[in-house]
């Protein structure tokens, strides 16, 4: 059966969505962090993940992001092959994460070129992925991917030959040159 729907409602949820996913943080990942706190014999680690947890708290009641890097926004569309949408798909989703993103007062990351780094001051375009899958329903989810997990990253293309011995040496190297690198960057910032 067919059915039909109002781009307006897309709309109202991403908004939705997206401030949540700022907002709260899942009850697993919650208990996680406080089993973790538990379990760390490290008092600096335990106060830190002690801080996290009161962070997560006071954002949930007060409406304020998680984190400050609240990232660019993830869209992932499951569409029903019977479902006609009233409206451009693409506008509502995008309304959505510009209304969100303003309501919530979070901030901008989205740059329209990465090297004049000029900030959209919209976090738009969002990223929109998609699938037609059976049915007339719409199932939406949304992730805040912020930018800093980037900040140290690197690529490589293996052969299809390399053992996955080489894979994991590239992974190790990466870890070991990066992570010293954001340590030395941590401890330059506190000594000045």
């Amino acid at each position: 059966m067919i059915r039909i729907i109002d781009s307006k409602l897309i709309t109202d949820m991403v908004k939705d969505l997206f401030i949540k996913a700022n907002t709260y943080l899942r009850p697993d990942i919650l208990r996680g962090l406080k089993n973790a706190s538990k379990g760390e014999t490290k008092e600096k680690a335990r106060y830190a993940l002690s801080v996290i947890i009161k962070n997560a708290f006071i954002a949930r009641k007060k409406m304020l992001a998680i984190c400050q890097d609240t990232g660019m926004a993830v869209i992932y569309l499951k569409v029903g092959q019977s479902v006609v949408i009233k409206g451009d798909l693409k506008k509502a989703i995008s309304k959505g994460v510009g209304l969100a993103y303003k309501k919530g007062y979070f901030r901008y990351s989205v740059v329209n070129d990465p090297l004049i780094r000029k900030n959209t001051n919209t976090n738009l375009p969002p990223i929109i992925y998609t699938d037609i899958v059976p049915g007339n329903k719409i199932n939406i989810k949304v992730m805040a991917k912020g930018f800093g997990c980037e900040n140290v990253s690197k690529t490589r293309m293996f052969r299809p030959t390399d053992p996955i011995s080489c894979i994991e040496s590239f992974i190790v190297d990466v870890m070991k040159e990066e992570g010293s690198t954001c340590i030395y960057r941590y401890r330059n910032r506190r000594n000045h």
